[in-house]
């Protein structure tokens, strides 16, 4: 475990997928612990490519990320070019 408590409240999710010719963005926002992908990205060690395997393949794959922590509010922007056909 990271030494986060258990938190009994129940959590709010929402997922947006946008389609548009040769790319593809996520909107994800949530309201659990801030999350800054962006930072995590850079902070991770990069002699162990195990560690944080979802963070890598992300902002390797991303062409563009953005998060912003608004209102207590994860708000986390995914652009993915040429992942979709035109």
């Amino acid at each position: 475990m990271h030494g986060f408590k258990a938190d009994k409240k129940k959590h709010y999710i929402q997922v947006c997928i946008a389609c548009r010719p040769e790319t593809l963005i996520l909107s994800i926002k949530d309201d659990c612990i801030p999350f800054n992908i962006e930072q995590r990205a850079q902070m991770m060690d990069q002699e162990d490519v195990t560690k944080n395997i979802g963070i890598r393949i992300v902002s390797k794959t991303a062409s563009e990320m953005h998060y912003q922590n608004i209102l207590g509010l994860n708000v986390l922007s995914i652009r993915l070019d040429g992942m979709v056909e035109a």
